[in-house]
Formats: C-alpha cells, sequence, structure tokens
C-alpha cells in the first residue's frame, strides 16, 4: 500500500523532483573557470613510400586555466619520438570546447614551442656531432566526452618539429655534414583531461 501511496503524490510534489533540478547539465558536463590538466598519449603518421608508414609515439602533458569554455590557455611539455630521436618540447597551449554545456562536444586546440633532442649522441674517436632541437607547432580538432569528474578526448592534428644535425670527421677535417630537417606529421591522440 506505501507503493501505491508514492504514486498518489499530487502533480505539484512529482514537478518538484526533476532529473533536470538534481543533476544540472551546466554543473555536470561543463566547467565555468578554473584550471585543467589533460595527459594525451598518441601516435604520429608519415607516409614514406607507397607502402609504408612511419609510426612514432608521442606523450603530451598540459596545465592551464579555463577563462570559458571556449577559451583556454596553458603551458604544455611534449615527449615526441622521431625516427628513434626523443624531442623534448615546452609548449603554450591554446583550446576550446566548441559546445559549452554538452556531453559531448568538439573542440580546438593549437600550441607553438620549442623541442630540444634528449639524449644527444656522443662523439666518437672518429666523429663529433652538433644536433640541435627547433621550433615546434601543432593545431587539430577532437572530440570529448564529459562527465562529472574527468572528460575523455580524442583527436586528429599535424605538427611541425624543426631540427638540424651537422657531423665532423676527425680524419678528414674539410668533410661536414649538415643538415636541416622537418620533421612533418599528422598524429592520433587519445587521454583524459579534469
Amino acid at each position: 500500500m506505501q507503493a501505491l501511496n508514492i504514486f498518489a503524490q499530487s502533480p505539484n510534489n512529482l514537478e518538484k523532483f526533476s532529473i533536470k533540478d538534481q543533476m544540472p547539465y551546466d554543473e555536470i558536463y561543463s566547467k565555468k573557470r578554473g584550471t585543467y590538466h589533460i595527459f594525451e598519449a598518441g601516435v604520429s603518421l608519415e607516409k614514406i613510400n607507397e607502402w609504408s608508414l612511419e609510426q612514432d609515439l608521442m606523450f603530451h602533458t598540459v596545465n592551464g586555466f579555463q577563462i570559458i569554455p571556449q577559451l583556454c590557455f596553458g603551458i604544455g611539455i611534449g615527449a615526441n619520438i622521431l625516427e628513434r630521436k626523443a624531442f623534448i618540447t615546452p609548449y603554450l597551449d591554446l583550446r576550446g570546447d566548441v559546445l559549452s554545456n554538452k556531453k559531448f562536444t568538439p573542440f580546438y586546440f593549437g600550441g607553438y614551442g620549442y623541442g630540444w633532442i634528449t639524449p644527444k649522441r656522443e662523439d666518437t674517436e672518429h666523429q663529433t656531432f652538433e644536433e640541435e632541437g627547433g621550433l615546434f607547432y601543432q593545431y587539430g580538432l577532437g572530440f570529448k566526452v564529459k562527465n562529472k569528474l574527468s572528460q575523455w578526448t580524442l583527436s586528429i592534428g599535424h605538427f611541425s618539429q624543426e631540427a638540424s644535425f651537422k657531423t665532423c670527421w676527425i680524419n678528414s677535417p674539410d668533410f661536414i655534414d649538415e643538415r636541416e630537417v622537418s620533421y612533418k606529421r599528422y598524429f592520433v591522440k587519445t587521454g583524459i583531461a579534469f
């Protein structure tokens, strides 16, 4: 009988108990203002020839401040493996959500910084090496799924990393091999944000 009495409540009482009132979407799915933290892992891709694709790993973390959901600034650091060389890259991060108060939203992002090569090759008794990093930038689009405590992200984009290499042969001091390299890669990343 008590169960029947629950459903026999007046319509005014039922209106007060609504999911929207108990769990407003703005509070659950969107932080209005404050700090944000992101960790992402992914794969960068470069087409070598018609049949092969160069694949390297990348790991990025970003800490920043959200002014509004559509505009966030931060500082990131990335570890990008490119042709068996590790680049450590601090960069400025800019990003934002397209739909601020929805559980599912696309987002944009971009970054600009400088990448260092580490560890550098050690000199030998026959050769000396100079390896320098260079400017780094990235941009792309992604898709985000939000819940109350965290957000899952999936993104695609493009990045560029400059570098220079110089090799000298001790027995042939006139012969110096110098190369300027610009790594340009597409990437896919997934991560979690708080």
